[in-house]
């Protein structure tokens, strides 16, 4: 049961139905827990990426984007959300983005969509 401050008063709710993502995978909240909606394995366990296909850095990070000069933070979206970028100046930039690989090193293309 969830409660909520509506105009002076309360809302209470049931919550029947909460979904998300983990690095592209559909998770859900069952029996106060997260799992990967196809349950074949538990929460706990790193899945590679829906888009490139690569698991986590061992630090966590994105490994498209891992290492990025001047990045605070960032995530790729990984193939189904906006990822974002947010730079130690305070900047932050939010999008879809795709990995271009190029000799020499990997650039990353930003396609805004508001």
């Amino acid at each position: 049961m969830c409660t909520h401050a509506v105009d002076g008063g309360t809302i209470e709710a049931k919550v029947t139905h909460v979904t998300g993502y983990k690095r592209g995978h559909h998770i859900i909240w069952k029996d106060g827990e997260w799992e990967y909606e196809d349950g074949e394995v538990p929460i706990d366990e790193e899945r590679p990426c829906v888009k490139c296909g690569e698991m986590p850095t061992e630090k966590g990070h994105d490994p498209c984007i891992a290492g990025l000069p001047g990045v605070e933070n960032a995530c790729c979206g990984h193939g189904v959300q906006r990822g974002y970028v947010s730079f130690e100046n305070g900047t932050t930039i939010r999008g879809r983005f795709t990995k271009v690989r190029r000799k020499g090193g990997s650039n990353i293309n930003f396609n805004h969509d508001g």
